[in-house]
């Protein structure tokens, strides 16, 4: 068992959003990169083996991205709820809501805020909670391959890529921004990776 030496404080304040954020963009980036591999084999050579394995390890990263993009903005609008009324009512009240009306009440109810039904972040946020519920709930599927346009793999449930993992994250981006500009510093994409490189440069090694 490790024995960390935590502050002498009566109570912490434990938060999952960057955490699950954090997870989501690794895992686009993993995509990112095996996608790069794929390539490179279909120019280099014939190794059909290589190649599944590869599309399998890519579509996994993506996967992950996509479910830990929506732990992370149910995360977060949980935070946000507790934060701006109490655990009590949230509890009471919000918790059971389902987690795109959360995203529909809670700014409202809280900041007077809207986000309109119908516009991009709003259609953003729907596709990308229906799109974790086709793979957590996935159900075994009949596919006609004559139908599958690979030209257009955001359209694709089937077959998941890296561009799917680029909207999710996307996504995450465009409603914490609307909803809490303050937090949205942290992940947007060029303070995002800024911070990273800065950690790298001071990371201790042992």
């Amino acid at each position: 068992m490790i024995n960390l030496k935590l502050p002498m404080k009566e109570q912490l304040t434990l938060s999952n959003v960057m955490r699950y954020f954090h997870i989501a963009e690794a895992s686009k980036k993993n995509a990112e990169n095996l996608t790069a591999q794929i390539n490179e084999i279909l120019k280099e050579e014939n190794n059909p083996n290589k190649l599944v394995e590869y599309a399998s390890s890519a579509e996994n990263e993506v996967i992950i991205s996509i479910v830990f993009s929506v732990m992370t903005l149910e995360a977060f609008i949980n935070e946000y709820g507790i934060k701006h009324t109490s655990k009590t009512y949230f509890k009471n009240h919000l918790d059971n809501l389902k987690l795109i009306s959360k995203f529909i009440i809670i700014p409202k109810l809280t900041n007077d805020l809207e986000i309109e039904n119908g516009n991009k972040e709003f259609e953003n946020l729907k596709w990308l909670l229906n799109l974790r519920n086709e793979i957590v709930h996935y159900k075994n599927r009949i596919v006609d391959v004559k139908q599958i346009d690979m030209t257009n793999p955001i359209n694709q449930k089937n077959f998941l890529q890296k561009e799917h993992a680029q909207k999710a994250i996307n996504t995450v981006r465009e409603i914490i921004k609307i909803i809490d500009p303050n937090l949205y510093v942290f992940i947007d994409e060029k303070t995002y990776y800024n911070v990273f490189q800065e950690k790298k440069k001071t990371k201790k090694k042992y």
